[in-house]
């Protein structure tokens, strides 16, 4: 359908397609009319005793230079279906004779498939310079336009505001989008360069925010350094075993503290309890 993109506020993209444009269009106007045909129907380019080989109709022209279907005699929707016979077959066929002959084998799910009613396989060669979608690629561009004032006409590597890292030693920080050395970031295991995407300090915030925020709290401005998180105070219970589990949590800050005394200090504390419990012998 031929519109105008920037006529309507709100409109409906147009729908990916494998095939070209002309290739798209005659399937559907076959499809309109009612003269598609049924894959049984097709005939066959090489056949087995449980299988054929046939062509396709409308190929997906757009990537593909050579388009078949490889399709069971017998219909049935999904490889489920299938007989041992014909399990066997098939893969005798992909395995050995059409190994190599293209580039590809694929299936589709059946909300994909076009033929949900008739199991398919998709053989195919590539192209080596597919042609682009050029009709969602525009109307992708309308809608950045009509809903953001930007110019999709300008690519967007050319904007002066994103900002790229000199060297693999460098990173764009996530959270301040400032390019900083790698040493500047948490190592991270998960990670394809082994570093967290925050910079340290943009961690230190948003895990801050994380803390409150998940428990539906309000992040509370500190007098020092906006990074460092008071301690908050520790919700009511709700039943006995959370008000024995914060006891538990009090007493173990309470050890702790107690525990963090210099070597020193604690044993200056013990000999003076030594030196109140003396007893002092008659005579001396």
């Amino acid at each position: 359908m031929n519109y105008t993109p920037h006529q309507h506020k709100c409109y409906t993209l147009k729908v990916m397609t494998l095939r070209t444009q002309a290739t798209e269009a005659r399937y559907q106007a076959d499809k309109a009319a009612g003269r598609t045909r049924a894959l049984a129907d097709e005939p066959s380019i090489q056949e087995w005793t449980y299988w054929r080989l046939i062509d396709n109709r409308y190929p997906h022209d757009r990537w593909y230079t050579r388009h078949h279907l490889l399709i069971p005699k017998r219909v049935f929707p999904t490889i489920k279906e299938a007989t041992a016979s014909e399990l066997m077959e098939l893969f005798s066929i992909l395995f050995t004779d059409l190994d190599n002959n293209y580039d590809s084998v694929k299936i589709n799910y059946l909300r994909q498939q076009t033929k949900p009613e008739h199991l398919h396989f998709h053989l195919a060669d590539y192209k080596t310079d597919p042609e682009p979608n050029t009709d969602l690629i525009n109307d992708l561009r309308a809608v950045l336009d009509l809903h953001t004032g930007f110019s999709s006409t300008v690519p967007v590597e050319q904007s002066e505001s994103i900002k790229h890292p000199v060297n693999t030693t460098q990173k764009v920080c996530k959270g301040c989008q400032e390019i900083k050395d790698l040493d500047e970031f948490h190592k991270a295991s998960n990670t394809k360069d082994g570093r967290q995407s925050r910079c340290k300090e943009c961690l230190k915030i948003y895990q801050r925010e994380r803390y409150y925020k998940q428990d539906g709290r309000d992040v509370p401005a500190t007098s020092k350094d906006p990074t460092v998180a008071e301690k908050p105070k520790p919700l009511p219970p709700r039943n006995a075993h959370e008000a024995e589990m914060q006891d538990w949590q009090a007493y173990g800050e309470r050890t702790s503290s107690a525990s963090q005394k210099s070597w020193g200090e604690r044993a200056k504390e013990s000999q003076e309890k030594l030196n109140k419990r003396a007893v002092v012998l008659p005579g001396r």
